[in-house]
């Protein structure tokens, strides 16, 4: 099949509004999502004994209160401890939507392109292999799969998360070919985005946004898996103070075999070998 770069679809209308029926689609929204009422809670902190004060803080002392008591409580707490007290603040959840039908027609239109490509492939023979083939990762690059969220200015296409979790839905009738994507751009080119410098920038991301060189992110260890805490591998800085000798084994490293940059978090003494870092190199 013809592959076309998910770019060339915007500005693109469809006469029926959407590309294809029988395919689950998304739709303009008209507006913006109307966030639940702010419920008004008595301030009832006066109810609480200056002993619970002192050795519990207020997410902790709900769970000691009768319920108009606790109400205030939860109301103050932190947002993943108010869930287990049974309140779930939406009001600080953001619900990202598509403006415009305009804009809707081209992420359904990207939607159906890269649907129609990855229903292409051969799964069994990819999972035979044990290995995505360089013609079909080539076809991802000229996609522009490898590069969603990365802005244009470093070839990328420069999507938004909506759009790209869209995409995403479609990548995903291949496992292996999600995996494989997924590893490269949400983990091992991500922290050059969020993070690098302008050098590092222009130096990876150009060729990482094209597929030209893939991403792998070096986390596991043998005595760790996404629990960084009881990282081994270590960084030490060389004698000159130009750079850092990487130790250590890394396990289950997405793109491992074949990746050209590796991002791997390691553990870097400083401050007089008193500090210890858990750093990304």
């Amino acid at each position: 099949m013809m592959m076309r770069r998910l770019t060339d679809f915007a500005g693109r209308r469809c006469a029926c509004g959407f590309p294809r029926t029988g395919r689950r689609f998304f739709a303009a929204s008209g507006g913006a999502v109307a966030t639940p009422e702010q419920k008004s809670l008595p301030d009832d902190e006066s109810q609480v004994s200056p002993t619970l004060k002192k050795y519990f803080n207020k997410t902790r002392i709900a769970m000691q209160m009768p319920m108009m008591t606790r109400e205030y409580a939860v109301s103050n707490a932190a947002l993943i401890p108010s869930f287990f007290l049974g309140r779930l603040q939406l009001e600080l959840l953001e619900y990202p939507e598509l403006s415009t039908k305009e804009n809707v027609s081209n992420v359904n239109a990207m939607f159906e392109h890269v649907e129609d490509f990855v229903s292409s492939l051969d799964s069994a023979q990819i999972d035979l292999q044990g290995r995505i083939s360089d013609p079909v990762l080539r076809s991802c690059g000229e996609i522009g799969l490898f590069g969603q969220r990365v802005d244009s200015s470093f070839n990328g296409l420069g999507l938004n998360a909506l759009e790209s979790t869209r995409i995403a839905e479609a990548m995903g009738l291949n496992a292996s070919l999600f995996a494989t994507l997924t590893a490269h751009e949400a983990l091992g080119m991500k922290a050059i985005q969020l993070a690098g410098t302008e050098e590092q920038k222009r130096k990876y991301l150009p060729a990482l946004a094209t597929g030209e060189k893939i991403a792998a992110f070096c986390l596991a260890e043998a005595s760790s898996g996404s629990d960084p805490q009881p990282i081994q591998s270590r960084a030490v800085l060389s004698p000159d103070g130009r750079s850092y000798f990487l130790n250590g084994r890394k396990s289950w490293v997405t793109n491992g075999s074949r990746a050209d940059v590796y991002t791997v978090f390691a553990l870097t003494t400083v401050k007089n070998d008193k500090v210890v870092l858990l750093t990304l190199y």
